[in-house]
């Protein structure tokens, strides 16, 4: 098993929130430098054909 991290960064639009939707005070940032984080744990796994008459199958990626 290996992991991979992946850091997708987020623009000004996808975090940037009105102060007040009532009075339009302006709008106000959350972050200095928005990102979402992932990890995911990937697992490679080896498929055996069954007994002598099974045909081979395909090796399997499994990822969490």
């Amino acid at each position: 098993a290996f992991y991979l991290n992946v850091n997708r960064k987020i623009s000004d639009a996808e975090y940037t929130f009105p102060r007040s939707r009532t009075w339009s005070r302006g709008d106000r940032l959350f972050c200095d430098s928005p990102n979402i984080s992932l990890v995911y744990r990937v697992n490679l796994e080896r498929s055996l054909q069954f007994g002598n008459t099974g045909s081979a199958t395909p090796d399997a990626k499994i990822v969490r």
